[in-house]
This record gives structure tokens, C-alpha cells and sequence, in this order.
């Protein structure tokens, strides 16, 4: 299990405009394993969309599935900062939980829409 401590990555929480945004800076090896992770997804003919769920305009949001998140080991380190951002919202934190149970990417080219959020 990944500890974001330990792993030199930086969190921050910035409210410039209205809702929180969770800032993280990723270490290099969670930076490699992201990249190697999208550039395969989008090579793979059998990949599937998940832009149904979504809001924008957008030709490639292809789902990252749950599998792959264990197999490269950064379900652990994307679960970690999620629990942590939500945990500053929370005065009692102790009895939080948290699981990711969707994952995507995001792959946006000149003329796309995507809403800002």
C-alpha cells in the first residue's frame, strides 16, 4: 500500500472560485505507470467508452477498468488521496471509507468540448 507521505507526493487544497479542487503533484513513478496506462488504452481496439457518463464533447473518455488499477498498483495511491480530500470536508473523519469504482481518461483534441468542472 502506497503512502502518500512517504511517496513525496504533495496535496493541496485550493478554493478559487467556489468548490475545493484537490491539488496533487504526482511522484514519478505514479506519473510512468499513468502514461503507460493511457498511451496502451488508447491503442487497444477493444477498449471501452465511457463517455456515455459524461458531460463533454469529447471523441476518447475510455474507461480505465478496476483491474488494470490493482494489476499497475495505483488503485491503492488514487483510494489514498481520494480519502484524503474528502476527509477535509469532515469534521469526524474516523468512519470514512472510500473506493474508487470508476476510472477514465480523458484523451481532448482542439474543437472538443469539455465542460469545465
Amino acid at each position: 500500500m502506497y503512502d502518500i507521505i512517504k511517496m513525496k507526493t504533495s496535496f493541496n487544497l485550493i478554493v478559487p472560485f467556489g468548490p475545493r479542487i484537490g491539488e496533487f503533484t504526482l511522484n514519478d513513478y505514479i506519473a510512468e505507470a499513468m502514461l503507460k496506462l493511457t498511451d496502451e488504452l488508447l491503442l487497444d481496439s477493444t477498449r471501452q467508452s465511457h463517455g456515455e457518463h459524461l458531460a463533454g464533447q469529447i471523441n476518447e473518455e475510455v474507461t480505465i477498468p478496476r483491474e488494470t488499477l490493482f494489476d499497475l498498483e495505483l488503485y491503492s495511491f488514487f483510494n489514498q488521496i481520494t480519502h484524503h480530500y474528502v476527509s477535509e470536508f469532515m469534521e469526524d473523519h474516523s468512519k470514512l471509507k472510500t473506493a474508487i469504482t470508476e476510472a477514465w481518461i480523458v484523451s481532448q483534441y482542439e474543437n472538443e468540448y469539455n465542460p469545465v468542472h
